[in-house]
Formats: structure tokens, sequence, C-alpha cells
């Protein structure tokens, strides 16, 4: 690996993480039928999620998103690469530690699977507080919702 790219991962790897708050702030209060995702959310999937993603994923009857410029902000505000920089970075961080006896493909696949188990259990957990919000402000959500 040449020099210029290894300083460049030490730089990145060696970088403060963002302070990310875990209480709600004011803003961030559910006191609407439709949960809204929080800031923790949001940057729970970072790096998993493309901010279009996220908005295709989780915008429905029953969860509203912010829209994917507004999600870009939060994203910068925290000092964050951008999601696809954090993706190829995170890909990267995988590939460089092939376990002895696999091939490249075989352990491509094997990150591949990783990160597809990672985005389903994000949005579990996600889906976990939509699903409590919802329940809160109608009973009969749970009979109703698709993803139930």
């Amino acid at each position: 690996m040449p020099k210029q790219i290894k300083r460049k991962m030490t730089e990145y790897a060696s970088r403060p993480y963002p302070k990310i708050e875990t209480e709600p702030t004011d803003s961030e209060l559910q006191v609407f039928k439709q949960y809204t995702l929080t800031d923790q959310d949001i940057l729970r999937l970072y790096g998993l999620f493309t901010p279009q993603e996220i908005c295709d994923q989780f915008n429905d009857n029953w969860c509203a998103v912010r829209g994917v410029r507004s999600i870009y902000r939060l994203i910068q505000s925290y000092g964050l690469d951008t999601p696809s920089r954090a993706k190829s970075h995170l890909k990267k961080r995988l590939m460089a530690y092939i376990p002895k006896g696999l091939t490249v493909e075989d352990w491509d696949n094997i990150t591949d699977e990783t990160l597809a188990m990672a985005k389903a259990e994000a949005t579990a957990e996600i889906q976990k507080n939509v699903n409590y919000h919802c329940a809160i402000w109608d009973p009969s959500f749970h009979k109703s919702h698709p993803l139930h």
C-alpha cells in the first residue's frame, strides 16, 4: 500500500469521534402520530445508507423523514464524511483484514453479507422505535402495519 494512502487512512482513523447526544433535544420530541426520525436514528444509519436510501426506506404513513438535503446538512454539522465516502472507507477497512485461507472474492462476499446484516439490524432497531411510538397513538397499529 502506498505511503500516501496509508497516511490518509491513518489520519481518517485517528480523527476524534463527534459527540452525539443520546437524549432527544426539544426539536426531537415525538408529539405527532407519525414518528419522525431523530438525529440519533439518522446517524445510526450513516455509513450504511445514503440519505436517499434513508428517505426511501423509512418514509411511509407511520414514519416521517427529513429531506435528503437536511440529512446531508446534519451529517456535515457533525463533521462527518459524505455517506458514500463513509461506505467506501468501511468497505476498505473490512477488506484490509482478509483472513488466511480466504480468497479476495470470498472475503468480499462475506463483507457484503456483513454489511447487509448491519443494515438489517439498524433498520430493525429503528423500526422498533417506530412501532412503539405508533402503538401509543393507535392501539390497532400492530394489526394494520405491514412490517409488524
